[in-house]
C-alpha cells in the first residue's frame, strides 16, 4: 500500500519495521525486543551451524558433539573435509578452515531471522551460532517482496537493561526449534505439504528423531533463566548450570579483568569498498579474575550514537607451530573481532570510537575508550 488504510489515525496495523511517513507510530523493528528480524520467507528446512569459535560458549556446555571441537585445532585442513561451508573464517589462502558442527536439517525453517545491525539491536546481545545460506528468497522491503539472495542466521541471546527487570532474552531465530526437542510435528519428512486437505494437516513422527544437542541447549538456555530445572531427565542428558548474578564486586572485578582498543586494519586480506574502513577490536581478558564467564560479544560505537557489534576475526592472527603439527591464535594479540565502518580511510582518519565488552553470563563492561584511530 501507499497510504494508510487503517481508519484509526493513530493506530499502525502494518509491520512494525515499517518507516513510512504513513506508520504514525514510527519504525520500531521486532529485533529490538527479540534481537531477531524476519528476513527469510518460505520455503526452507535447513541445518544449523556451531563454528568452533562459539563452543566454549555457556549454552553448548555438555553438549557432546559440540564440546568435541574444543579438542580440535582453531584451523583444519580443507582436505580433511568432505566439503566446505561458505563465508567461513579460512587461513594459509583457503586450505584450512574452522571447523564446525551442524544440528538436525529443518531447524531452520519453514522461514527464519537474522540478527541485523539495523540500529535497533538491544545492547550487550551475544552470538551463540552462525549460519550462512546462499539461494534463499529474501525480503526486499518492509514484509511484501522477495528476491534471491544471501542470510546470515545466529542464535542470539541478552539481558534486557530496564530497571524493574533484568530477564535472559533468547532468540532461536526460527519457528521450528522445537523440532529438535521430539519428533511429533507437521511435515515431518521436512518437506512442503503434500496432504490431500490444506485444511487438516496433521502431525506425525520425525524417523530422524530429536536432536540431543537442541535438547541439553534448551536445558541449558532454562538454567541460565533463574535456575529452571527439568523435573525429570533423560539418562544421556544433564541438569543446566544456573546463572549466578554478579554482585557489585564482582561486577568491578570483571570491568577491571577486560580492555579493548580500537584500530584500523592495515593489512586487508581482501579488498573493500573505497567507502568504508574495517577496524579490529583487541579484546584483552584476565582469566585469574573471572573463570566462570569467556568473552561472548563486543560492541563498537561512537559517543551519543548508537553501537554496532563487531564479528570474531581469528584468521588473521592465527599462527601455526614451529612443528608445523596445527593452528593456533596467538594470544598476545588479545580476542580479536572485527567491523566494517562506513567512512572511508581519508574520512576515518582522527574520528573516536568506543568499545564494550559482553560476557557469556551476560554482563556487559563499562565502556573502553574513546580510541582516535
Amino acid at each position: 500500500e501507499i497510504e494508510k488504510i487503517d481508519p484509526n489515525p493513530k493506530v499502525w496495523t502494518g509491520t512494525f519495521r515499517d518507516s513510512r511517513p504513513i506508520n504514525p507510530e514510527g519504525s520500531n523493528p521486532e529485533n529490538s525486543f527479540t534481537g531477531q528480524i524476519f528476513t527469510v520467507n518460505a520455503w526452507r528446512n535447513d541445518a544449523l551451524v556451531i563454528p568452533r569459535s562459539f563452543a566454549r560458549l555457556r549454552i553448548w556446555r555438555n553438549v557432546d558433539k559440540v564440546e568435541e571441537l574444543l579438542k580440535q585445532p582453531a584451523f583444519v585442513d580443507r582436505k580433511s573435509l568432505t566439503y566446505a561451508l561458505p563465508n567461513y573464517p579460512v587461513f594459509e589462502n583457503n586450505s584450512l578452515l574452522q571447523p564446525w558442527v551442524t544440528l538436525k536439517q529443518g531447524i531452520l525453517g519453514h522461514e527464519w531471522d537474522e540478527d541485523l545491525d539495523n540500529g535497533f539491536r538491544p545492547k550487550g546481545m551475544i552470538r551463540m551460532s552462525e549460519t550462512h545460506v546462499d539461494n534463499v528468497l529474501y525480503i526486499q522491503d518492509s514484509g511484501s517482496c522477495y528476491d534471491t539472495g544471501s542470510a546470515t542466521h545466529r542464535l542470539t541471546l541478552y539481558r534486557t537493561d530496564k530497571p524493574n527487570s533484568k530477564s535472559l532474552v533468547f532468540g532461536a531465530g526460527t519457528v521450528q526449534w522445537t523440532w529438535g526437542l521430539d519428533p511429533v510435528h507437521d511435515n515431518e519428512n521436512g518437506l512442503i505439504s503434500q496432504i490431500a486437505n490444506h485444511y487438516d494437516t496433521r502431525v506425525g513422527i520425525d524417523l530422524s528423531g530429536p536432536d540431543r544437542a537442541v535438547q541439553q541447549a534448551t536445558i541449558n538456555l532454562f538454567a541460565m533463566m533463574d535456575n529452571v530445572q527439568p523435573q525429570d531427565i533423560e539418562v544421556d542428558l544433564k541438569f543446566g548450570q544456573a546463572l549466578s548474578k554478579f554482585s557489585t564486586d564482582e561486577m568491578e572485578s570483571w570491568d577491571m579483568s577486560v580492555s579493548c582498543k580500537v584500530v584500523v586494519d592495515n593489512e586487508m586480506s581482501f579488498p573493500l569498498a573505497a567507502n568504508v574502513t574495517q577496524l579490529e577490536v583487541h579484546v584483552f581478558h584476565n582469566n585469574e579474575n573471572d573463570k566462570d564467564s569467556v568473552i561472548a560479544g563486543v560492541e563498537i560505537g561512537q559517543a551519543n550514537d548508537s553501537w554496532h557489534p563487531a564479528e570474531r576475526f581469528l584468521e588473521k592472527y592465527a599462527r601455526r607451530f614451529r612443528d608445523g603439527s596445527s593452528i593456533y591464535i596467538d594470544p598476545s594479540l588479545g580476542l580479536l573481532w572485527r567491523h566494517i565502518w562506513p567512512l572511508s580511510r581519508a574520512d576515518i582518519s582522527g574520528v573516536e570510537f568506543m568499545c564494550r565488552v559482553t560476557n557469556d553470563r551476560l554482563y556487559t563492561s563499562k565502556e573502553h575508550g574513546p580510541f582516535q584511530v
